[in-house]
């Protein structure tokens, strides 16, 4: 796929409305160029150009638009929307989210909301002039009225720690993780610099007066890490939060010693995730653990009374609609507090990528969300949040579900930036949200495992600019 502009800078802002109809890697994918050209007219109105050759077959579209639209909608959207246009009048297909590609659609409807659309305003816009089905907008209806009344305050933050190891690769993940028996002289050095930076931080935060809303420790699996080690990290995170999570995540990490750890350290919540209850699907992902091993890691945890999580993933190779729905099921039956539904995406880093897999030729992605979403309500989750990623199967989403009183709060904050995240490990990005003007200012501390370890003294000066 070929796509130029006179506008050289939107170039890959047009490539992801292309992949929205053509996926890389997907079967689908044709001999496809497209050619945009933006021109100013003399009345001041736009006029965007796309010709769209496909198999050496032209289409060409045009758009018409009045300077008017433009202080409404950023130069990126509206070209966008106009490629948008072509490529569904060519293709005959409409997208479930219309024209919109970024990963936050909640925020960009509360965005919108604080500037003055009312609420029913704000669902026809989405429809009508983004093209999001009715479907869609509902979800978003359904989040906001979830998410309830935000605390919104600019001293309040969000701490995140990573842990990047992991105890293997999953064939779809493209987080910064390595594996654990792959690293080992680097383990007990990564411990200690990450100490070292936590211990900054709270300098930082005690010095400037912030207030940790929640703390996360996140990765990669944390526990991937040994009892002792871990209990090293968390005995720093020592601010009196209600929500403090910890991904535990992969059942063949799990041990009694280690919940017994969590508790003792005032761990509110943790990941438990089957991911599939297919074990054929789960050898085929790379994960080291069974269907069985999981229940039996799942009834070990529940005596401790932790909010439980636990991901399920639409679109696995080799899962089918018959046994997604089984794991549904099944899901249901455990009963855990959230329930997150995401959809399998095509990440650039992955094995699935690497080795050209094509995830989009059979995908029955769409009819498994929709399979979830309504046994899901049924049963009283309801939807808190929702992001979406690129590439992701027939343009869809993840959705974080709860039951009772129990959002995760960090997911709505870090998801629809709500509030500011510091964030201490490899790979960690620390965001400062200004509530006043919505705008946010990042910092990232650096991916590679020995060099973090060889900079923290930069990553400390980093977080000091931004937060100090």
């Amino acid at each position: 796929m070929q796509i130029t502009s006179n506008l050289k800078d939107y170039e890959k802002d047009l490539l992801e409305i292309a992949r929205v109809f053509y996926p890389k890697n997907s079967s689908t994918e044709e001999d496809i160029t497209i050619f945009h050209n933006y021109e100013k007219l003399e009345n001041a109105s736009i006029k965007n150009t796309y010709t769209i050759s496909i198999n050496a077959k032209p289409f060409a579209y045009t758009r018409l638009d009045n300077t008017d639209i433009q202080k409404n909608i950023t130069l990126r959207k509206l070209l966008q929307l106009g490629l948008y246009e072509a490529l569904s009048k060519y293709t005959k297909k409409s997208m479930p989210w219309g024209s919109l590609v970024g990963i936050r659609p909640v925020k960009m409807a509360q965005d919108l909301l604080n500037g003055g659309y009312n609420r029913l305003s704000l669902l026809n816009h989405l429809k009508n002039f983004y093209y999001v089905s009715e479907k869609k907008v509902k979800l978003i209806s359904e989040i906001i009225n979830n998410q309830g009344h935000i605390m919104k305050n600019d001293k309040l933050i969000n701490l995140y720690i990573h842990i990047p190891f992991c105890v293997s690769r999953c064939s779809y993940c493209s987080f910064m993780s390595a594996q654990i028996n792959q690293c080992k002289n680097l383990i007990e050095p990564y411990v200690n610099a990450l100490i070292d930076e936590i211990k900054s931080t709270k300098e930082l935060i005690t010095k400037n007066n912030y207030i940790v809303k929640s703390i996360y420790v996140g990765g990669g699996t944390p526990t991937s890490l040994s009892t002792v080690q871990l209990e090293r990290i968390l005995q720093e995170l020592t601010f009196n939060v209600s929500e403090f999570t910890v991904e535990a995540g992969r059942a063949d990490t799990i041990t009694q010693e280690k919940l017994e750890m969590f508790k003792k350290l005032r761990v509110t919540r943790i990941s438990i995730n089957p991911q599939t209850f297919n074990n054929a699907v789960l050898k085929r992902a790379n994960r080291q653990h069974s269907v069985e091993e999981f229940l039996a890691v799942y009834k070990m945890a529940i005596p401790y009374n932790f909010i439980v999580n636990m991901d399920l993933i639409a679109g696995l190779e080799g899962e089918t609609l018959a046994s997604f729905k089984t794991g549904i099921d099944t899901i249901l039956e455990l009963a855990p507090n959230n329930i997150t539904i995401h959809t399998l995406a095509l990440k650039r880093a992955s094995t699935l990528n690497k080795n050209n897999v094509d995830i989009f030729k059979a995908s029955k992605a769409e009819k498994m969300l929709d399979y979830a979403y309504k046994k899901l309500k049924e049963n009283g989750y309801k939807p808190y949040y929702m992001y979406r990623q690129k590439n992701m199967l027939e343009n869809l989403e993840n959705i974080g579900f709860s039951i009772g009183n129990t959002n995760c709060s960090f997911n709505i904050d870090s998801i629809d930036e709500y509030a500011s995240i510091i964030a201490c490990g490899a790979g960690g990005v620390s965001k400062r949200i200004y509530l006043a003007n919505n705008k946010k200012e990042q910092t990232f501390n650096v991916k590679g495992i020995k060099e973090y370890i060889e900079r923290l003294e930069q990553m400390k000066i980093r977080k000091e600019e931004l937060f100090g």
